[in-house]
């Protein structure tokens, strides 16, 4: 994302919230090395510093702000320093009640015309449901595909929900 607003010539400032403690998968080893990229040293994983190493390295950090922190404390933290992002990308956890929990705090943070992004839309259930659900109580249309899914609070057409399967076929 950094690259592409650099491209694109953005005057962008991409706060990137994380506790870099890592996931359940993490920890469970359910993807192959996932559990070995915690880098646990004495049994702490060290995330954060293979995340700053690689901002370093890409040359990003003029435009990275890490934020060291819980989603929740963090989107407290923002409303309380004022800042509405135009654009929020989500990539937490996949149970549907922590991430409904985020999409909720990160849509109350957004400008007027804001647009919320999510990761793992159709390839975690639980994050699927809550965008779902949440799309449904703010009355806004959802547009998803495999892995990602937006709702904007500008207008953006009729009102309707729109779910896209596996194969990318809307139904």
């Amino acid at each position: 994302m950094a690259a592409l607003t650099k491209a694109l010539g953005l005057d962008t400032v991409i706060i990137c919230v994380d506790t870099w403690l890592g996931s359940p998968e993490h920890y469970l080893g359910r993807g192959e090395g996932w559990r070995e990229s915690l880098l646990l040293r004495h049994g702490y994983p060290h995330l954060y510093f293979t995340f700053l190493s690689n901002v370093i390295r890409h040359d990003h950090v003029d435009c990275i702000v890490p934020l060291p922190s819980t989603s929740e404390n963090a989107a407290y933290i923002l409303k309380e320093k004022g800042i509405k992002p135009d654009l929020v990308y989500i990539d937490a956890a996949h149970e549907e009640e922590p991430a409904y929990r985020d999409i909720k705090a990160y849509w109350e943070l957004l400008s007027p015309d804001g647009v919320l992004i999510g990761d793992d839309y159709l390839s975690w259930e639980g994050v699927t449901r809550a965008a779902q659900r949440f799309a449904v109580e703010v009355q806004r249309p959802i547009v998803g595909t495999w892995g990602k899914f937006a709702i904007s609070r500008g207008e953006v057409g009729e009102p309707s929900i729109t779910f896209a399967t596996r194969s990318g076929q809307a139904s």
